[in-house]
């Protein structure tokens, strides 16, 4: 006998998964409100606010599950709204026209203008501020044309592209992190030609204009890499702010500390990678401390790629002097300029010339037809030894003269953290993520769509930040993808062992109970680390 299946409409299940993690950090943080405080809604005629609407577009974003901002909808139809978002809230109120009107009335409101005042009023409230600021940017490439532009938006256009996708237009992300929680504090979106040697420099006037008006008087050190350290801009006179950047090897300077031989130094000892030696600088008439930094791990890749491709460009110059000797040049002024160009581009070689007439024979007379080189060759190397001696190092600058804040040998670690901000970059174009496809048909919804980006980064970060201190602070443990305990899981690892985790509703006797299912006794504990807005959303009481 086959078994028989009843449908039955009494029980209604909801995956919740690990949503309830993200509009538990939503609601500890107040997103919504203070987003409805600066973003009031100006009609009666629609329910969901403003804020509601952030915080939709952010738990979709952060529901990795691919799905764009237009079918938001459609990621919450089968969503328990009323826990996540708000009881008055359905998913067919989360439309596009909704969704639209938010992102119009965050580029009216200015997005760089909402952003920094939440984001600097939550990393007050929550201590997520320290002395440093790190700062960077990115390129996030786009589809469409994006003609007939607003001109007060960001421009979506050709530039560098650091997605190396060129054949895109793009606009750029400026991205600023502090504290131990990676908190992004501040975000731009500028056009996509825009400079990070320009950008960085109005963008730290910008945030010290906005903390004077806020009457936040702790002033920041600011880390960024070699775009930011300029002669005309950031060692001007004047310049108040403090900084830690990474000299270009461009400036002579530095060139000539690089090209040193290590037993010109008396190298100190980090660890089993990194040595550094102190150096003195008054580059550009400011008192600088310069460390140069050398890293074994560095050094074994870069000296095996140098001397790989030392041949390569041996080989390669032999064929262009070839075909430089074969040539007849219409004037000597011709034939010289082509060695000197030849012998600036190959500063591994030693390259000599001599340039004669050529003539053509006529009988007994001889016609000028020219002029032809001759070229050598050989291997310079005292200038390939200097390259040598350049792998692994790189020099990091400060005009911050405190050695008990800021010693010597913590410049390279502070420096190193400019990678919690490429991580930011990373995260908000993971393909997993809403916001990697970027498809808006309006220059001013792009930029309103970024915030989105940094808020979703904001909360992902707290979420991860808070769990880790939960579990040291408690001398806990989760398993890893292996079962291994381990106390610094990825918030995305939690994510996913989350995935399962339902709502299901009962009736019985016409009346609906709730209770969550493939419910454990890790995700419980995951849960109640986190304490709070989340243990609520779970339906488990608090201890």
């Amino acid at each position: 006998m086959n078994d028989v299946v009843t449908i039955s409409n009494d029980i209604i299940t909801q995956p919740v998964a690990h949503l309830g993690i993200v509009a538990g950090i939503l609601k500890k943080i107040g997103l919504a409100n203070k987003v409805d405080q600066l973003l009031p809604k100006t009609s009666n005629n629609y329910t969901v606010s403003h804020g509601n609407a952030v915080a939709a577009m952010i738990l979709n974003g952060l529901g990795f599950v691919e799905r764009r901002l237009y079918m938001v909808s459609t990621f919450f139809k089968d969503l328990p709204v009323a826990e996540l978002i708000d009881p008055h809230i359905t998913a067919d109120m989360l439309n596009d026209d909704v969704l639209g009107r938010t992102l119009d009335a965050i580029h009216e409101y200015g997005v760089t203008k909402l952003y920094s005042n939440i984001a600097f009023e939550i990393g007050n409230e929550n201590g997520l501020f320290n002395k440093f600021a790190h700062l960077d940017s990115t390129t996030i490439s786009v589809s469409g044309k994006y003609s007939g532009q607003e001109e007060e938006a960001a421009q979506v256009t050709f530039g560098h592209s650091k997605d190396h996708r060129p054949d895109l237009k793009q606009l750029t992300l400026s991205l600023t992190m502090t504290g131990k929680s990676s908190f992004p504090l501040w975000m731009e979106s500028l056009s996509g030609n825009s400079s990070d040697k320009d950008s960085f420099h109005n963008t730290i006037d910008t945030i010290r204009k906005f903390q004077e008006e806020i009457n936040r008087s702790q002033p920041f050190i600011w880390v960024a890499d070699a775009a930011l350290y300029s002669a005309n801009k950031l060692l001007k006179k004047g310049n108040s702010i403090y900084w830690i950047s990474r000299v270009p090897e461009t400036i002579n300077e530095a060139k000539r500390y690089l090209q040193k031989n290590d037993k010109s130094y008396q190298w100190n000892k980090i660890d089993d990678n990194y040595h550094y030696t102190l150096l003195k600088s008054n580059y550009g008439e400011v008192a600088q401390r310069w460390l140069l930094v050398r890293s074994e791990d560095a050094y074994a890749r870069e000296i095996l790629t140098f001397e790989s491709n030392i041949d390569l460009k041996f080989n390669a110059l032999a064929d262009k002097i070839k075909k430089i000797n074969k040539t007849i040049y219409e004037t000597k002024k011709i034939a010289e300029h082509e060695c000197k160009d030849l012998i600036k581009k190959n500063p591994l070689f030693n390259i000599t010339y001599n340039i004669a007439e050529e003539y053509k024979k006529s009988g007994l007379e001889k016609e000028l037809i020219g002029f032809k080189v001759e070229i050598k060759f050989t291997k310079n190397y005292v200038n390939i030894q200097k390259e040598r001696n350049m792998k692994g190092r790189f020099i990091i600058a400060t005009n911050y003269h405190d050695l008990k804040f800021l010693p010597d040998h913590a410049m390279l670690s502070e420096y190193k953290k400019q990678s919690q901000v490429e991580k930011g970059f990373r995260f908000i174009k993971d393909k997993s993520f809403l916001v990697s496809d970027m498809y808006l048909k309006k220059n001013t919804s792009l930029e309103s769509l970024m915030l989105i980006m940094c808020f979703s980064l904001m909360v992902y970060n707290l979420a991860e930040f808070w769990l880790r201190k939960s579990l040291r602070e408690s001398n806990a443990t989760v398993p890893n993808q292996i079962g291994k305990q381990i106390s610094n899981p990825t918030l995305k690892w939690i994510f996913q062992m989350m995935r399962n985790i339902c709502y299901v509703q009962l009736s019985i006797n016409g009346v609906f109970q709730k209770v969550i299912t493939n419910f454990n006794d890790t995700h419980r504990k995951i849960l109640e680390l986190f304490g709070g807005e989340i243990l609520k959303i779970y339906g488990i009481p608090s201890a």
